[in-house]
């Protein structure tokens, strides 16, 4: 910045002490006090006094002069730079209201400081430049369910297969996006990118992990259909009939609008998923690495919570009650086990599995000792109807 001559009755620049006039009785102010969050809006350098004069209605042109860099220590990565604003001799100089404290100094100040911090982290967060990348733009949308955003992507020749790469879930596709929200809008978008070609077992979680994971059972159904594989072992070493079994689990979650409605759910597990897996061939007594859980396994670690007709598909569909985890603990043994936690009647905490509901576990374990004592789930089914059968021999007997 300019430095003009000191003169009397004209303003001075004092990076340390900022002393507006040096005329004889004029008031000294400095940067935190007087101003403070009140900065002045410009200070003119070629008036007599030091004055504040109204804000110019758009700030002065960037200009090509040397980039200020921001200290950055050994090893760390690189900063952005962002070039200093500079003045012609005579014009105005500029600060934004609310500017906390001071005006910039030469070579580096408060003002370009911000500037570049906010830079550097819009530069993270969006992409070069600061601003967002398409595939990044693309990839909000999808999870956002704005299917005319991905239809446009998609017709100006944009790839199904594009990778979203910055932010939150940096490295995943477009369509494990759309899969990762419970959204109802985001079922076409996944419709669509499917029907585009895109790879639905792409990645170690898979876009059906993904869609089980958040309870999203339209867009599970629409991968099913394009040839997921329901009994692919996903990254985390389970299978998506285990993360059926921990559906509103919130803590899992990355996407707001699925943690809001999985935290006002009254219990945890989709039975829909659970049948839709079953019916295209997942395994039911599949076990996760480590651990050795099966699904019914980790639905008896968290009975507090997890929906009996959960269970009920599970026993179903051939749930052996026999097999035990890596320390020998079966079903019934585990479920025991939850007794002993602490009771919590409100919506979902963020550990289910050291909480329960009031008599949950109770009713968890009477399920499953009758089945036990039927001998089978088939049996335990078929008895009400034996039960009948008798009934009404004995009524037509007179007994």
């Amino acid at each position: 910045y300019l430095q003009p001559k000191k003169k009397l009755g004209q303003p001075i620049s004092c990076p340390n002490n900022l002393n507006l006039t040096d005329r004889p009785g004029s008031r000294s102010k400095s940067p935190t006090h007087g101003l403070g969050s009140r900065c002045l809006t410009s200070i003119s350098m070629d008036q007599p006094g030091l004055e504040a004069q109204p804000a110019q209605p758009a700030p002065p042109p960037w200009a090509s002069g040397a980039p200020f860099v921001p200290y950055a220590p050994p090893g760390a990565a690189p900063v952005v730079q962002v070039p200093m604003q500079q003045y012609p001799p005579g014009a105005p100089l500029q600060f934004p209201l609310g500017l906390e404290g001071g005006l910039p100094l030469a070579g580096g100040g408060l003002l370009a400081r911000r500037r570049a911090a906010d830079a550097q982290r819009r530069a993270a967060e969006g992409g070069a430049g600061g601003r967002p990348v398409p595939e990044d733009e693309v990839a909000l949308a999808a999870r956002e369910g704005r299917i005319e955003v991905v239809r446009e992507w998609l017709a100006a020749g944009g790839s199904p297969h594009a990778i979203k790469l910055n932010g939150e879930a940096a490295g995943t596709t477009l369509l494990a996006n759309a899969c990762m929200t419970c959204r109802p809008a985001c079922a076409p978008v996944a419709e669509l990118l499917c029907a585009a070609g895109a790879r639905v077992e792409e990645g170690a979680g898979g876009a059906l992990g993904y869609a089980v994971g958040v309870g999203a059972v339209d867009t599970v159904r629409v991968l099913l259909r394009y040839g997921a594989s329901a009994g692919r072992p996903l990254g985390s070493g389970d299978t998506a009939l285990h993360r059926a079994v921990l559906t509103n689990d919130w803590s899992r979650m990355t996407d707001h609008w699925s943690i809001a409605n999985a935290q006002v759910a009254t219990s945890m597990g989709h039975q829909g998923i659970v049948r839709l897996l079953v019916k295209h061939g997942a395994a039911v007594n599949a076990r996760s690495t480590p651990g050795g859980v099966t699904p019914l396994l980790m639905a008896a670690a968290m009975a507090g919570y997890v929906s009996l007709g959960v269970v009920r598909e599970l026993l179903a569909a051939g749930a052996d009650l026999d097999l035990v985890d890596s320390v020998g603990d079966n079903a019934e043994a585990i479920v025991n086990y939850q007794l002993d936690n602490d009771i919590s009647d409100g919506g979902i905490p963020a550990m289910p599995e050291f909480c329960r509901r009031t008599g949950a576990v109770e009713a968890f374990q009477a399920l499953l000792a009758e089945v036990r004592a039927a001998g089978s789930w088939k049996r335990y089914v078929a008895a009400p109807r034996k039960q009948l059968i008798v009934l009404r021999c004995l009524c037509a007997a007179g007994r």
